[in-house]
């Protein structure tokens, strides 16, 4: 998402780089306050920033390759989830399987 942001010409909110686990969990709060939506995008897999930042979270969206690899990997990520759903009550989780093709689906279109 930074780098993406930083090539951006515009964009209609604001960003916040909060670089560790620590400032992620004492700014979050703050940051509730401020704004209506917060999105916070966090590296893949384990990390303690992924895990600050879903105790905190109302929902929590993984985007995945629809592929045996990347959901052998995913895996290490589900104990994770599920330790901070434990925690926090209100935690929603949803695996967004991300480049889908279907033969019932036009797009994208093959050439």
């Amino acid at each position: 998402m930074t780098k993406w942001f930083d090539l951006a010409p515009e964009v209609p909110f604001d960003r916040i780089q909060l670089t560790t686990a620590r400032v992620l969990q004492q700014q979050l709060p703050r940051l509730r306050h401020q704004y209506a939506l917060l999105l916070v995008d966090c590296p893949p897999m384990q990390s303690d920033i992924t895990a600050a930042a879903v105790t905190q979270a109302d929902l929590a969206l993984i985007p995945v390759h629809p592929s045996p690899l990347d959901m052998l990997a995913y895996s290490e990520l589900v104990p994770l989830l599920r330790q901070a759903q434990a925690g926090n009550k209100t935690l929603k989780i949803q695996f967004v399987i991300n480049q889908f093709v279907s033969e019932h689906n036009p797009w994208p279109r093959r050439c």
